[in-house]
């Protein structure tokens, strides 16, 4: 609400503070890529300041231009070893009928990403299954429940896709049985269809036994259930996909052996990476391409932390040049009349000065304050800015519920209390007609040992003389 040096400092820390975590960021990725070594000059840990920051800009500039020929050089020497296992690779063999061993090794490792990634799938796919799989056995415990019957189920995923579901039950009273049939469902990724068996799974059901049977049914119609077996089925697609990303894994590796069978390891399961499957030139040239796409992603990286690290710099030069305007204007109003200056003194609603007229500066994103010396033997004065009136509130008026006030105008409502004069100001116009804009649209500002009679607004400077 008023200048707040210490407020306007904190502000342009923070700047600062996010510049050099953004550095910190981008030393970081640069770290990560190899054949880089100049990373740490990219951040210097400097004071969060201006002057802290201007005089690490040097430095940090001269580490990046040492990064980047770094990352120039490195990157040279990817693409040289990757033209080098090319031309290795296909001089291997000169009846390669098939087309490019490039284009079939290229192929190969595709295919074992895919493979990969549906591995990722069906852990995932499981995962979900085994949470809907205690979510619903946690449901059927409660949910089957009669006032004879009390239903302590069993659910388990009992394989891929099959899902085993059974129970015990007491009668109210009577002594524990089991029930008569333990539930076995099953889903088949080829056909995208359920079976149900009961008897322990050893009977497929019917459709009109399935139909007849009620608690099967009941059972069926939890949702928990229904959750459970789409993640079952999802579990089960996932395996399949993962089946037949292998086979294609396969199907690559026995193009590649057909050209040369001493490009691959004979035997190698074919869940094993490209690491391990493809040798010789083909896993010269495997190499080299995945190192080329780690680097790339690693520069990416980078890059994108030096965005970040430039949007962060011209926010610091931002708050900079702010500051200096902010510093200069200060300058101008404090300074001597005699050095050019206004001769005014800024109060900060931290500290009141008794032995100086003051003049305060109304910013409503600070917090409401209390001036407790305001006009006490010197002139004082609080600028808010042309626009506003002063508008005495009613002893019964509510202004957090009513409407008060001119919805088109700005206002400065107050009350006077047994110690104090206080004001409340509007942000917004309509701050006065507002429930909601009472609170967050109007700034208190307590004025002690302050009656109405002693101030007066005029020219947006409200003025108290208390002699």
């Amino acid at each position: 609400m008023a200048q707040d040096p210490a407020n306007a400092a904190a502000v342009e820390a923070d700047v600062y503070n996010a510049e050099d975590d953004a550095e910190d960021a981008a030393a970081t990725a640069a770290g990560l890529i190899t054949g880089v070594t100049a990373n740490a000059g990219l951040d210097t840990n400097e004071a969060a300041t201006a002057a802290g920051h201007d005089a690490a800009d040097a430095a940090e500039d001269a580490a990046l231009t040492v990064v980047q020929a770094e990352i120039d050089q490195q990157e040279l020497a990817y693409d040289a070893a990757l033209t080098t296992a090319e031309t290795t690779l296909e001089a291997v063999s000169t009846t390669d009928v098939a087309g490019s061993l490039k284009a079939l090794v290229d192929t190969y490792t595709e295919k074992v990403t895919a493979m990969e990634d549906a591995g990722d799938a069906l852990t995932a796919a499981h995962d979900n299954t085994t949470a809907k799989e205690a979510a619903a056995e946690l449901a059927l415990d409660t949910d089957l429940n009669t006032a004879t019957k009390t239903y302590t189920m069993d659910v388990v995923v009992s394989d891929v896709g099959e899902v085993t579901i059974s129970d015990n039950v007491a009668a109210t009273g009577g002594t524990e049985q089991d029930f008569a049939a333990v539930y076995v469902i099953s889903y088949d990724a080829a056909t995208n269809e359920w079976t149900y068996s009961d008897d322990n799974g050893t009977t497929e059901m019917t459709s009109a036994g399935f139909a007849a049977d009620t608690l099967l049914q009941s059972i069926l119609a939890e949702d928990s259930t229904a959750a459970l077996l789409t993640a079952a089925a999802a579990e089960a697609e996932a395996d399949a996909a993962l089946t037949a990303a292998e086979e294609e894994v396969e199907s690559a590796a026995a193009a590649i052996e057909t050209v040369d069978g001493a490009l691959t390891d004979a035997g190698t399961a074919a869940t094993a990476t490209s690491a391990t499957v493809l040798s010789g030139a083909a896993a010269d040239y495997a190499t080299a391409v995945a190192n080329i796409a780690v680097f790339d992603e690693a520069v990416a990286d980078f890059e994108e932390a030096m965005a970040d690290v430039t949007a962060a710099r011209a926010d610091s030069a931002a708050t900079a040049a702010l500051s200096e305007a902010a510093a200069d204007a200060s300058d101008a109003i404090t300074d001597d009349v005699a050095d050019g200056g206004l001769g005014v003194t800024l109060g900060t609603w931290a500290a009141s000065d008794d032995t100086a007229s003051e003049v305060y500066v109304f910013d409503a994103d600070v917090a409401n304050n209390t001036l407790p010396s305001f006009g006490q033997d010197l002139e004082d004065q609080i600028f808010f800015g042309t626009g506003y009136s002063l508008e005495e509130l009613a002893e019964d008026a509510d202004l957090a519920n009513e409407n008060l006030g001119d919805v088109a105008a700005l206002e400065i409502f107050w009350e006077e209390t047994a110690t104090a004069l206080v004001l409340y100001v509007e942000t917004e116009t309509f701050a006065g007609n507002s429930a909601s804009g009472a609170n967050g649209d109007i700034t208190t500002i307590t004025l002690n040992g302050v009656t109405a009679a002693d101030v007066s607004l005029d020219n947006g400077y409200l003025s108290a003389t208390i002699a």
